[in-house]
């Protein structure tokens, strides 16, 4: 059964044929796509051969990717190989996209209709970035969730890389009566301090690889290879604490499901959907799964699988496919659809995943899926 409230999109990100254009497009009513109204149909537990693997990925429905809700491109650079451009899911279809110079907007993209606002440019450009969104209660109610944006590089160097966005009255001063985004600089992690810059540039040779928000909201905490697991309390303070010189066993952004208590990413290892309690903090967690929607080796990877929580425990797995070279089709995209539930009685509990349908995602015109969320 599942629990509580579930959203009904799925929102993808889509680099389009021309260099440095992009678009985001909305599948609506995705979970009817991908769930089953009922429990799934047993399937055989055996292994599949890679051929009946693959002849299994060439014959899966097709849902068809929808017209763009809008598209943007990066301010202009000298070196059109230097465009580029971010996107940072901030809440339900609200995406801010900041482009090579730190420049920015934000987008609420609802069906046909778009709405676009400003926002205030980063105070360093950022090279390969990804962002924490937390929601502030007591937000206004045109943002509902992600008042605030943590923006950090995930290769970071020494300087002013780690930023807020933040919807907040004008110098905090609620008697303005209305709140503009900000941007504040943030300290830099002690892991960043303590490392000397190389060959007499700002690079520190260290990788994020797993990222969440803890605590509520109260603290964000990222894992470094080699320098162990960090957190930022979110107050004013913005104090950074080593936890631990372990890392977090997962691979890139790992996510808070209020209804199982867990916090669901991808393994680091198997590059799964897998869950961890975060909350105790003193000790590395121990991983709970990871469970694996797909046949191994049913064709290459081009890119790290991606997993979208749709609520009452149900999540979107995509998975990223490079076509065979005499398939006609470009690379693709496959999703699918899985339920995570506790199961057994209260004496015994055990986190089961279900899986339930899996679809292709068809990208037409030579466009390239990024990204979904």
């Amino acid at each position: 059964m599942f629990m509580g409230l579930s959203r009904e999109y799925l929102n993808v990100l889509v680099n389009d044929r021309i260099p440095g254009i992009k678009s985001l497009r909305c599948i609506d009513d995705i979970c009817s796509e991908l769930f089953y109204d009922d429990a799934p149909p047993r399937r055989d537990g055996g292994r599949a051969s890679a051929r009946a693997a693959r002849r299994w990925l060439s014959n899966l429905e097709t849902i068809q990717l929808p017209a763009p809700s809008f598209t943007f491109r990066p301010g202009d650079s000298d070196d059109m190989d230097d465009w580029k451009i971010h996107c940072f899911p901030l809440a339900e279809r609200k995406v801010v996209c900041v482009d090579q110079s730190g420049r920015g907007f934000i987008v609420h993209a609802d069906g046909d209709t778009s709405v676009l606002g400003s926002m205030p440019a980063l105070r360093k450009p950022k090279r390969m970035p990804f962002s924490l969104p937390i929601h502030c209660p007591g937000d206004d109610d045109a943002l509902p969730g992600g008042s605030s944006l943590y923006i950090m590089e995930r290769f970071p160097q020494h300087g002013d890389q780690f930023e807020l966005l933040i919807n907040r009255f004008l110098n905090n001063d609620p008697s303005y009566r209305q709140k503009f985004w900000q941007c504040d600089p943030l300290p830099s992690p002690p892991f960043i301090r303590k490392t000397k810059p190389r060959n007499g540039e700002n690079i520190t040779g260290l990788e994020v690889t797993a990222y969440a928000v803890v605590g509520g909201g109260s603290h964000i905490c990222v894992s470094v290879e080699g320098a162990g697991t960090y957190w930022m309390d979110t107050a004013e303070s913005h104090t950074w604490t080593q936890v631990g010189e372990w890392t977090l066993p997962f691979s890139g952004k790992v996510e808070h499901v209020p209804e199982l208590n867990l916090w669901f990413g991808l393994a680091a290892d198997a590059k799964a959907l897998a869950a961890a309690d975060l909350s105790p903090m003193g000790y590395r967690p121990r991983l709970v799964g990871p469970w694996k929607e797909l046949h191994d080796g049913t064709t290459e990877e081009c890119q790290d699988p991606q997993i979208v929580n749709l609520g009452s425990g149900r999540f979107c797995v995509a998975r990223f496919f490079r076509a065979a070279a005499k398939d006609a089709d470009e690379d693709f995209v496959v999703l699918t659809g899985v339920e995570v539930a506790w199961n057994g009685d209260d004496g015994e509990m055990e986190l089961k995943m279900t899986k339930h349908m899996s679809r292709r995602l068809s990208n037409t015109d030579g466009a390239t899926i990024e990204a979904v969320f």
